[in-house]
């Protein structure tokens, strides 16, 4: 009705009409991550579905999952297991990707303590091909960063995967982006293929975890090497208008990054 009160313009009307606080709490948790992740690259995962829903409850990747599906921000792809309650839950549509997006980005945020405009200006020369500067403007964000320091666990790789995901979703007006889907002999962290109006160059990025600061270059080329070796650019050659292709490799830890890449024309 709302779409058809402002002559057919689409927008975030369903968003738009009821309180979203507890959903907004659950997205921004540390708990959700391992899920939220997966879903905005287009996955669908697995949980187990609770009818009863408590606090308690929410504190768990089930309750979190169950809550996120009765509210509709979820939907059922498939029932694995009607006898144990598995299913298999997908993101109902365009809206909701949307707003799971914000969280993502939101959760980042939070972690580094930073404004989201400041993060999201650090993708614009690594696309121009400028990546020497783009690696630059990376490490200084994490060095003013106030809060993250942490260097292992769980929680850490999540970061790692979630930054890096929040900043190439911010290219999807121009990049078809492809987050751990096989290509050649493995699956790359990310290949963006160009749409066809915004240039002919691709992209296939890796990213490392180190427990040393140390070994952040060896960790870096070794990914580099990674890509070529693997084939990851297989994807990315399948589409007649790409001409080029810039491979990049981050390995982080802490605050410190280093960062390898080549380019190469197809």
């Amino acid at each position: 009705m709302c779409c058809l009160a402002n002559n057919g313009k689409l927008d975030h009307y369903w968003l738009d009409s009821g309180e979203t606080g507890l959903i907004d709490s659950v997205l921004l948790s540390n708990n959700i991550q391992e899920n939220l992740q997966p879903l905005i690259s287009g996955e669908r995962i697995f949980s187990l579905i609770v009818k009863l829903i408590n606090f308690e409850v929410t504190q768990d990747s089930a309750g979190l999952c169950s809550l996120l599906l009765f509210s509709g921000y979820l939907q059922p792809a498939a029932v694995v297991s009607e006898t144990h309650r598995i299913y298999r839950l997908s993101i109902p549509n365009y809206e909701v990707a949307y707003i799971y997006e914000q969280r993502l980005l939101d959760w980042v945020s939070k972690q580094l303590q930073i404004d989201s405009s400041n993060y999201y200006s650090l993708i614009n020369p690594l696309v121009a091909g400028q990546v020497g500067d783009f690696g630059e403007r990376l490490q200084a964000l994490l060095h003013r960063s106030t809060s993250f320091h942490q260097t292992g666990g769980k929680v850490v790789e999540l970061f790692y995967s979630g930054f890096m995901l929040g900043l190439l979703r911010s290219l999807s007006d121009y990049y078809l982006i492809e987050s751990e889907r096989e290509s050649g002999r493995g699956r790359p962290d990310a290949v963006l293929i160009p749409k066809a109006a915004h240039g002919d160059q691709a992209l296939v990025i890796e990213y490392k975890v180190g427990q040393d600061v140390a070994d952040l270059p060896a960790l870096a080329a070794e990914g580099l090497s990674q890509i070529s070796a693997k084939g990851y650019s297989a994807q990315a050659k399948s589409h007649a208008h790409v001409k080029k292709l810039l491979q990049v490799c981050l390995a982080f830890c802490g605050k410190e990054v280093a960062l390898k890449y080549d380019q190469v024309t197809l």
